[in-house]
């Protein structure tokens, strides 16, 4: 036999071994993932397309991390990794209804009643430190859902900061309750919606006595099961992320709710906390770059609740 062709030939084999070790391995980091998110799927078929799907967005998280340090960030494979980006969009991003004009907006006088000063916010916060942010929490199929968590967040920990005590409140209050202020639901909805909700009943129930089902159900809202109450919204100057820091010096909040910012290597960031469970981002939390231009739109329609 010539030795150039049995050359190929072992090369050839040795390539073909190397590539099946390679979907082994790939199916056992497959099966891995879907035990430790839960998955199950209706069909083979589904199983199959659901798998290309986690394959395309696997190499495409390779590819980018390759460059992570030129983007700023890297990605990794979570619960959502066998979804497209169409349907991701769809099932878990709000459509944002329309927002209630009736918010007073935060004026250079407003800021002297506040008692809030431009000039005198601290370098660094993190409200998680001070014990006043609840844990992540997990909107599950409920995709529109963030508007309810974000609401609910900025006022529990609004609530804990001026009293003391931190509580769980009840998105699914929100979800089910506040349809008359433009929310609609697991569909979409503002958290301009419900926060003006929470003002016109007089509060919001706790999680406990109104537990999260993750699907809209009948309003069981009972004044008696109230957690917390809002005496009214205010709304930052549209696009400051200086107003912003203010905010978060002396309150928080954010359609994802931000829970502090600080200095990391001469990068300014925000420290912003989601509603997709633990698995996501930084357990829960993302940190987001800080005095670049409202990158994202961080400080667009930016609202708190006033205690």
């Amino acid at each position: 036999m010539d030795g150039g062709f049995l050359l190929v030939l072992l090369f050839s084999l040795t390539a073909e071994i190397a590539c099946g070790e390679q979907k082994i391995e790939l199916w056992r980091e497959w099966e891995l993932w879907k035990m430790e998110h839960g998955k199950s799927y209706e069909s083979q078929k589904e199983e199959l397309e659901r798998h290309l799907v986690w394959l395309s967005n696997r190499e495409y998280i390779n590819a980018h991390n390759k460059n992570a340090e030129s983007f700023g960030f890297a990605l990794s494979v979570n619960q959502f990794a066998d979804r497209q980006d169409g349907e991701f969009a769809e099932q878990y991003l709000s459509q944002r209804t329309s927002e209630p004009s009736s918010h007073q907006v935060l004026t250079d006088e407003l800021l002297v009643s506040l008692g809030w000063s431009k000039d005198d916010n601290p370098e660094y916060v993190d409200w998680r430190q001070e014990g006043i942010v609840t844990p992540v929490k997990d909107q599950g199929q409920c995709g529109a859902g963030s508007y309810a968590f974000s609401a609910v967040g900025a006022i529990e920990s609004t609530t804990a900061i001026a009293t003391g005590q931190l509580r769980n409140l009840s998105a699914q209050n929100i979800i089910d309750c506040s349809t008359s202020f433009g929310n609609r639901g697991c569909q979409s909805g503002s958290v301009s919606g419900a926060l003006k909700y929470t003002v016109s009943t007089g509060g919001i129930d706790t999680e406990e006595a109104y537990p999260y089902v993750a699907r809209r159900a009948y309003c069981s809202f009972k004044s008696e099961s109230i957690g917390a109450s809002i005496s009214g919204v205010i709304s930052l100057r549209n696009g400051s992320e200086s107003d912003l820091r203010m905010a978060v010096a002396y309150k928080l909040n954010h359609s994802m709710l931000v829970v502090g910012y600080g200095t990391y290597n001469s990068v300014d960031y925000w420290i912003v906390k989601n509603s997709w469970g633990t698995n996501w981002g930084m357990k829960g939390y993302i940190y987001m770059s800080r005095n670049r231009y409202n990158q994202c739109g961080i400080a667009t329609a930016a609202l708190y609740p006033v205690i």
